[in-house]
């Protein structure tokens, strides 16, 4: 399977699993600050590439849902734009053209 096509895959997935979500916004924010000290945790005990790696997916899988949630809670909010301008914005302020 080509990089890209494992994005897409990946993608599909926490789609998926955000939108079979039971968790409140409340805990996915709290989800959220908990994985992101299970990250900062490994990096300052372990040192284990490994493990930092799957605690950075963790991150992103949380920050996801968590988005996902707030579009579901104020649907004026659509979290693919929010992507997009973001996206457009780090690639701004990253010099990358």
């Amino acid at each position: 399977m080509k990089e890209l096509e494992k994005l897409y895959y990946a993608f599909q997935n926490m789609l998926e699993l955000s939108f079979k979500s039971k968790e409140s916004l409340e805990e996915a924010i709290l989800k959220l600050v908990e994985e992101t000290g299970e990250l900062a945790s490994c990096y300052l005990k372990e040192n284990n590439p490994n493990h930092m790696a799957e605690e950075a997916i963790d991150i992103v899988q949380a920050s996801f849902k968590l988005a996902y949630l707030v579009q579901k809670q104020y649907p004026n909010i659509n979290i693919f734009d929010k992507l997009l301008e973001k996206n457009n914005k780090w690639r701004i302020s990253q010099n990358v053209k």
